[in-house]
């Protein structure tokens, strides 16, 4: 039982990691799959800037005759757009108000990110396991050898 416990426990964190990194990786995948697929193109009728060089501009566009606003988080992606400029601007069909100015927002990769960081740590812990068992195997064998 306890010899058990013991595997369980050296290779349920590795387990655990990687199971969080797939749902990471699925969570990606979801985040692509489900980007808004309809476009318009929209007006920059606002540009916003801070000190630290990032920007947001505000782009009014039209579907089915509704007039709607968008404005992205600020970030330097925006800055080459300029006031009184075209906008592509991707939305969701089934609810034109739930916009954005790029086809996919930050999520994909920083999901993907972080699950891959999350599987190497899985990969860490893996090696660390291996390299901690075959040291105990020599350890063991060598104080075998030293009594005979």
């Amino acid at each position: 039982m306890r010899r058990s416990h013991r595997i369980a426990g050296c290779w349920g964190i590795p387990a655990a990691l990687t199971c969080v990194s797939l749902a990471l990786a699925v969570a990606a995948a979801l985040s692509l799959v489900l980007a808004p697929d309809s476009t318009t193109t929209g007006k920059v009728v606002a540009m916003g800037w801070n000190g630290g060089g990032t920007c947001y501009p505000t782009a009014r566009y039209t579907v089915a005759g509704e007039t709607y606003r968008t404005t992205p988080h600020r970030s330097k992606r925006w800055c080459g757009y300029e006031w009184g400029g075209p906008a592509t601007v991707y939305y969701d069909a089934s609810s034109p108000s739930n916009a954005r100015l790029a086809k996919y927002d930050d999520s994909p990769k920083w999901l993907a990110g972080t699950g891959l960081a999350v599987f190497l740590l899985a990969l860490l812990f893996v090696r660390a396991e291996r390299a901690r068992r075959t040291l105990r195997t020599r350890s063991s064998e060598r104080v075998n050898s030293e009594q005979h």
